[in-house]
């Protein structure tokens, strides 16, 4: 088949293409679902941050399905009316929806107390394929970068956005790492990353002008940080999940 146009006279390639029309239907879809919604306490569409984890999802191996899935990921807990949003989703097929089943820590609102909304998405990690986790990384990648852009323009007052403080937050996506880790399933380059972005711009060695790696790693190492008894517990018990269920499969 040439090139040609479509009815609208836009360019249309000759197939194979690298994605098909379910695509362009969830590009359109997730910017309905979120055409009111924000980044928090900006004027940012919160689209940004849809295509942001789509695009990273690609970056790191994702197929149609889970490319679909990072663009829809905040549909079932964000999109308004509920049902009809897990409709959505569902329409592109049974493993969007259940990737983004998955990646929902909520479908209810108001939403449960965020501190148990998220001790609950830890533990339900452990138990999450290869696709889940993709998606899911992806979307706190995203968050991550986000967090580390505006500390460098506005410095800590980014931390007054969110609802839990700082220490809360530091304390979920350091876990997250863990938890991603202590499943097999995980993408170890997503998560490398994501463990490199999560201490939110901390000043890091550099050797001309590059970063060293192991050094930072030697530098943590080195100065610990103090033990909190509940999170090295969560931290144990996330470890043992992931293994039974690696045991399992």
């Amino acid at each position: 088949m040439p090139n040609g146009v479509d009815e609208r006279r836009w360019p249309l390639l000759a197939q194979p293409w690298l994605y098909g029309e379910r695509m362009f239907r969830a590009l359109a879809a997730a910017a309905q679902i979120h055409a009111a919604h924000r980044r928090n306490d900006t004027d940012i569409p919160y689209l940004s941050h849809l295509l942001g984890t789509c695009s990273i999802a690609l970056d790191y191996g994702a197929d149609e399905d889970q490319a679909i899935a990072a663009l829809l990921h905040d549909a079932i807990e964000d999109g308004l009316p509920t049902g009809a949003a897990r409709r959505t989703v569902g329409s592109f097929g049974p493993e969007v929806l259940r990737i983004v089943e998955a990646c929902t820590d909520a479908d209810t609102h108001p939403k449960p107390p965020w501190r148990k909304r998220k001790e609950a998405y830890l533990a339900h990690l452990a138990g999450q394929d290869g696709p889940v986790l993709l998606v899911s990384a992806s979307d706190k990648l995203h968050n991550a970068r986000s967090i580390v852009r505006d500390l460098r323009d506005i410095g800590d007052r980014v931390w007054e956005r969110f609802n839990p403080s700082k220490e809360d937050m530091l304390w979920y996506y350091r876990s997250l790492v863990t938890a991603y880790r202590s499943n097999p399933a995980h993408s170890a380059a997503l998560i490398d990353e994501l463990d490199r972005t999560v201490p939110f711009g901390a000043p890091r060695p550099r050797t001309n002008g590059l970063f060293h790696e192991g050094k930072w790693r030697a530098r943590r190492d080195s100065n610990p940080r103090p033990s909190d008894p509940k999170s090295d517990a969560l931290s144990t018990e996330l470890r043992a999940r992931g293994r039974a269920a690696a045991a399992g499969r």
